[in-house]
């Protein structure tokens, strides 16, 4: 079945880590460009093990975060604690997913439940360094896929 939005995957041996390095990254698909729109992109949210970064007095600790705990039914299938650092911009990747999935760079280990996806999007929504297009372009896709209550 192919990824679709509320996936969580794995990206083997990605190559946009801010450090340069190239290794394996957890990712929430949140969306993707319009049906008519000229370019396909798809919005890629990825998580960060780092938290000590995000506690109190760390270097991120105003950031607008949100949090998988693998102890949480919901997120059993995370391998450690990670977040969601929604201050920063989604990854906007233009290479298609569906063929990234079939070639085995891609690997799907689970998916959000309605209730989360909207809580990340409320909190991403509050980010003003991403565009306005691209939050319609999320928010869309999440409406597309049966989530209400999306602020516009």
């Amino acid at each position: 079945m192919p990824i679709s939005v509320g996936d969580v995957f794995i990206w083997s041996q990605f190559k946009g880590h801010n450090d340069g390095s190239i290794k394996d990254a957890w990712f929430v698909y949140i969306g993707k460009t319009g049906l008519y729109s000229e370019i396909f992109i798809a919005y890629l949210l990825r998580t960060t093990t780092q938290i000590h970064h995000y506690s109190q007095g760390g270097s991120r600790s105003n950031h607008i975060t949100h949090v998988f705990n693998p102890k949480n039914i919901a997120h059993n299938f995370f391998t450690s604690e990670c977040l969601l650092d929604l201050t920063e911009k989604p990854f906007n990747i233009k290479d298609n997913i569906d063929t990234l999935e079939k070639v085995g760079v891609l690997s799907k280990k689970g998916r959000l439940n309605e209730n989360e996806l909207r809580e990340i999007y409320i909190k991403l929504s509050k980010n003003k360094f991403i565009s306005k297009i691209d939050k319609m372009n999320i928010r869309d896709s999440l409406r597309l896929h049966g989530i209400s209550g999306l602020p516009d």
